[in-house]
């Protein structure tokens, strides 16, 4: 998507490796408008979960989990439970299933565009909205797993906005 990539800013990289935690804040991964492309290797049994939007107390935040079962099946589970305070908004969590290779690679690229949100896991999309009600604060992002999880690469960008004259009208 060569327009997705001209809005690309400052890129940050997480070291590859071992995921030992179940979850690590990610300090210099920051914002509301963000790119992220990793891939991850999970052992059957294990589970891998990104990170976004996420308040400094933890409040708000919405995680993308992957997991590999022991037979080797896939899934992706989008958790919104904590996306947002307002007991108004729609949290359900999304989920489908997910192929994964015998190796059980999972490429994942993770587009948030202030409520936006959209996920592509080994081709397979997946978009919903969250509302955090501190926007201003929910800018954080972190990474973690239980199980065998392997970080074979990670990078992040800020995304510049499309508009540059101002925002879109919604009526022409």
């Amino acid at each position: 998507m060569p327009e997705l990539t001209a809005l690309r800013r400052e890129r940050e990289k997480v070291a590859p490796g071992a995921l030992t935690e179940p979850y690590t804040r990610l300090g210099a991964v920051r914002g509301d408008q963000l790119d992220i492309e990793t891939t991850l290797r999970l052992a059957p049994g294990s589970t891998a979960r990104l990170v976004v939007r996420e308040t400094p107390d933890g409040a708000e935040r919405t995680v993308v989990e992957v997991s590999r079962t022991h037979d080797g099946g896939g899934t992706l589970l989008l958790r919104r439970e904590t996306s947002s305070l307002d007991p108004t908004v729609d949290i359900e969590p999304r989920y489908g299933e997910l192929p994964l290779g015998e190796d059980g690679r999972v490429d994942l690229r993770v587009l948030v565009d202030h409520s936006a949100l959209e996920i592509f896991a080994n081709g397979r999309p997946l978009a919903a909205r969250i509302y955090p009600t501190r926007p201003d604060e929910a800018m954080r992002v972190g990474i973690g797993a239980d199980g065998d999880v392997t970080l074979e690469r990670f990078d992040a960008w800020q995304m510049a906005s499309a508009f540059t004259d101002g925002p879109r009208p919604l009526w022409p």
